[in-house]
């Protein structure tokens, strides 16, 4: 399945370093519509967001390990890919949560997009959002 990149809504979860990092470089990018930035503790995405001063970001709460709240949030914001940007101990219950909603999954920490077990995706929407050619040579 390819999306539509102007449109592409994503959930990072995790707000921390990786998740950070994410978001400080989407900032400079214009392939999303809205990047919706979850944690466990409510006030570490509304300071990412809060830092960022752009309105394409969005602040939300959700336990990494609870499978129901993610799939909610999935469905609620209506996003299309999930980045894991916390600990790979978390990758099942993402990984479900976004193959349960139709979402794609990726995974972050490990510095590589991984195979979303519950689609079979792997973890990009398509092929042409590679930045130079040669990086899918690879695949």
């Amino acid at each position: 399945m390819c999306l539509n990149r102007a449109s592409m809504k994503i959930l990072v979860v995790g707000t921390g370093g990786v998740g950070a990092a994410v978001a400080a470089v989407a900032r400079r990018r214009r392939f999303f519509e809205r990047m919706i930035l979850a944690d466990l503790a409510p006030e570490r995405p509304q300071r990412l967001v809060a830092s960022l001063d752009d309105e394409r970001f969005t602040a939300a709460a959700v336990d990494a390990s609870d499978e129901a709240a993610l799939a909610e949030l999935i469905r609620a914001s209506g996003a299309d890919a999930v980045l894991n940007a916390t600990d790979p101990r978390f990758n099942p219950p993402i990984f479900a949560a976004a193959g349960a909603t139709g979402a794609t999954g990726a995974r972050g920490p490990a510095g590589t997009h991984g195979a979303n077990g519950a689609t079979g995706s792997t973890g990009l929407p398509c092929r042409s959002w590679r930045a130079r050619p040669e990086a899918t040579a690879s695949m």
